[in-house]
């Protein structure tokens, strides 16, 4: 029997409820139990997606086995197998023992050689559920920061004091590119670990008010492809402030609030009436 689940706004691995952060293996682990004559073996190892996950299957599973049963998860996302035992008897047993380690983005295969010696559901619950929990258990594990991809529109006066600020953020993937249509404008592309994404928008915020500028400042974005939206623009005389956020896949949803006050201070700064 397989079982699947997948919300759509979890089509995104990277949506987990640690919000942007996971904790996975770093390596694979192995671990085995002799219950009633049959041999257990459980392999854990690191996936990222189904693809992986399967292969992970045809890599560990051995056909001459009586049982492969399995399970994997992947942010919201999982899938089990009991691969010929009794219905609910494997691979849910797995899969809850993947939830209770906490682990994410890994998947346990559980083999079984049968010893002559039947379990009944309860003893199959116990021991596929048990040998999975037990291999998570003392597995080595590392936390993984997902990164959030972000793009900034700015004029070349002000790269040299932006690059400064992200470096100070330890932005990752930093890359420009002229073809904006606008005269003296840049995009700068770049990624930030999601837990200092709104430090990051608080620092370009200081930044704009420290420049005293009316020029087009942007953070280009807000669609599906992840990126995060900030604007700050002078037009006519009268400077605007807006914030649109939607890192895609629901993997962050956030408001600013108090825009008109920030508004007001941008006005202040500049010298202008609000």
């Amino acid at each position: 029997m397989v079982t699947a689940s997948s919300s759509p706004s979890s089509s995104n691995p990277n949506n987990n409820r640690s919000g942007g952060s996971f904790t996975t293996l770093t390596e694979r682990v192995t671990f085995e139990r002799e219950i009633k004559k049959s041999k257990f073996i459980a392999i854990a190892g690191s996936v990222s997606d189904e693809r992986s996950a399967f292969s992970f299957l045809s890599e560990v599973s051995d056909p001459r086995a009586t049982h492969n049963c399995w399970a994997y998860k992947v942010g919201d996302q999982y899938r089990s197998n009991d691969d010929g035992e009794p219905s609910g008897t494997a691979g849910k047993p797995i899969h809850s023992a993947i939830v209770s380690s906490g682990i994410d983005r890994v998947m346990v295969v559980v083999i079984r050689y049968f010893g002559g010696i039947k379990l009944g559901t309860g003893g199959l619950v116990r021991a596929y559920g048990g040998v999975a929990a037990e291999c998570l258990r003392n597995a080595p594990t590392c936390l993984v920061k997902s990164k959030v991809p972000m793009g900034l529109e700015v004029p070349f006066d002000l790269l040299g004091v932006l690059y400064h600020q992200l470096q100070s953020f330890h932005v990752e993937d930093i890359k420009q590119d002229y073809d904006t249509g606008k005269d003296n404008v840049t995009m700068v592309t770049f990624k930030v670990d999601f837990d200092r994404v709104q430090n990051l928008e608080e620092a370009i915020k200081k930044l704009v008010l420290e420049s005293q500028r009316k020029d087009y400042f942007e953070f280009d974005g807000g669609g599906a492809d992840g990126m995060l939206g900030i604007e700050v623009a002078g037009r006519g005389g009268n400077v605007t402030f807006g914030i649109v956020v939607s890192v895609g896949f629901d993997i962050l949803k956030m408001e600013i609030e108090n825009l008109e006050l920030v508004a007001r201070l941008v006005l202040e700064e500049l010298g202008q009436s609000a």
